[in-house]
């Protein structure tokens, strides 16, 4: 179930952490100060990977969020993959060093989760939820898991909310995600742009009446 309250240590490192943590103190009491701390400070710097600092949502009606801490690599005009449309594609990467956990770009309902490898590279796999915002507009948030063995966990079900920039899941170790956004939607983002979860916006979804309303 997604949350908006979690830990500023991600909980998914949780059983690490204390492994590593009892690990420490077994070798400090059997081998002494020197190969205890050795182990108190790598437990730090699993700590620094786990992190997984809040982030403020920024309000901007229509706005699409990153979903992840990372960089653009590609901004493409495609047919989506997964319903068949026009579409602007945006993928985008984590670094093994970045942040793991995956927010929602987008606030609505969760219509279907789907899985299949890529068309044009059947060794990675992706996993992806549509999601129906309220204004009617089709996200689609695509996992791909790349050759490098990863692990991913999913908190959402089909039928469920999720708020903008709510926490969703978590990609061990980092990898890829592809969004797919109606072909209307406003880019604000470049190619190899450093993007922030949840806090940055990646664009605007553009409404015929809004963009009338606006001009005149």
């Amino acid at each position: 179930m997604p949350s908006n309250s979690y830990p500023i240590i991600a909980r998914e490192g949780w059983p690490t952490l204390i492994l590593l943590a009892v690990i420490a103190l077994i070798a400090k009491l059997t081998l002494g100060l020197v190969a205890g701390g050795i182990l108190l400070v790598l437990m730090l710097l699993v700590m620094i990977l786990l992190r997984d600092p809040p982030r403020a949502v920024p309000a901007i009606p229509l706005g699409v969020v990153s979903p992840l801490h990372g960089r653009v690599i590609a901004v493409d005009h495609l047919t989506d993959i997964w319903l068949k449309r026009s579409s602007i594609r945006l993928r985008l990467r984590m670094s093994p060093l970045n942040i793991f956990s995956l927010r929602s770009p987008v606030e609505g309902k969760i219509m279907d989760q789907r899985s299949g490898r890529d068309p044009d590279n059947p060794d990675i796999r992706q996993y992806a939820f549509w999601i129906k915002t309220d204004e009617g507009d089709d996200v689609i948030m695509s996992i791909r898991m790349n050759w490098w063995p990863k692990r991913l966990k999913l908190y959402v079900q089909c039928g469920e909310r999720l708020g903008q920039g709510q926490r969703c899941g978590y990609l061990y170790f980092g990898g890829e995600v592809d969004i797919w956004l109606p072909e209307q939607f406003r880019v604000d983002v470049i190619h190899g742009q450093t993007v922030r979860a949840g806090s940055m916006l990646l664009g605007k979804l553009v409404h015929r009446k809004s963009s009338e309303a606006a001009a005149s």
